[in-house]
């Protein structure tokens, strides 16, 4: 009887892995926050899909996903995540400790600006946001670590009609502070020439502030906007600052 021990074990084993393996992905409808829905979920719990993800019963898009199951032995859900949208996609890795900490790696984005506040309702910036997060750091929802280069295409602001152009910001974690991550700002290319920080505080807050010049001949709609901003410099610039919660 003994010697038949180890091959009970090694069938127990495998049993178990079959059952594991073969778990419905319908069980993440069970742990989900109140905030996210999955519509016509299939496949397994460790590698599934969902024909409709909802934030707030805003429709996101197709959600993909691959769990892994040994992380999950030191109480960390480690997933590789894909979000599928007609225009657009999200994809990376993202833990998630016991504690609720988020962290995602390599998350590559290319999708409009629109899509990262889906429960705004009323005028909103436009444009569309692409580049890679190589890591970020999520507690209570709010970054505290980010590394990342992103670029935002064709912006135009809430109730405008300009192109605005296209802008680069890169995050550098050697350049935050305690109590904030702060970002650079200039623009590619387009009819305003910009450069200026972009400042994340603890407290939900941010700030953008800078230079802009006009670098050709602008609309009439934007030549009185800018002269809002007061008189420019001898290089042409004039200082601006958007800053508000989240």
């Amino acid at each position: 009887m003994r010697a038949l021990r180890p091959y009970l074990a090694l069938a127990l084993l495998v049993f178990l892995g079959v059952i594991l393996s073969t778990l419905p992905a319908t069980l993440l409808l069970r742990v989900l926050p109140s905030r996210l829905a999955l519509e016509q979920v299939s496949g397994t719990l460790w590698q599934g899909s969902a024909a409709q993800l909802r934030l707030d019963g805003t429709v996101l898009g197709r959600l993909d996903w691959q769990l892994s199951p040994w992380r999950l032995l030191t109480l960390v859900v480690a997933a590789d995540l894909q979000l599928t949208r007609p225009d657009g996609h999200l994809e990376g890795h993202l833990t998630r400790a016991s504690d609720g900490t988020i962290a995602a790696q390599d998350l590559r984005v290319d999708l409009p600006l629109t899509t990262l506040h889906p429960e705004h309702t009323g005028p909103s910036w436009e444009g569309r946001v692409s580049g890679t997060i190589r890591a970020v750091r999520l507690e209570q929802g709010w970054p505290r670590q980010l590394d990342a280069q992103l670029t935002m295409a064709h912006l135009r602001a809430p109730q405008g009609h300009d192109d605005l152009g296209t802008f680069v910001l890169l995050f550098d974690p050697t350049q935050a502070t305690p109590t904030a991550l702060r970002g650079q700002v200039h623009d590619a290319g387009g009819p305003l020439a910009v450069s200026g920080q972009l400042l994340l505080e603890q407290n939900r807050s941010y700030r953008l502030e800078g230079f802009v010049r006009a670098r050709r001949s602008v609309s009439e709609e934007l030549a009185r906007t800018l002269a809002f901003l007061g008189s420019p410099d001898a290089d042409g610039r004039r200082p601006f600052a958007i800053s508000g919660t989240f």
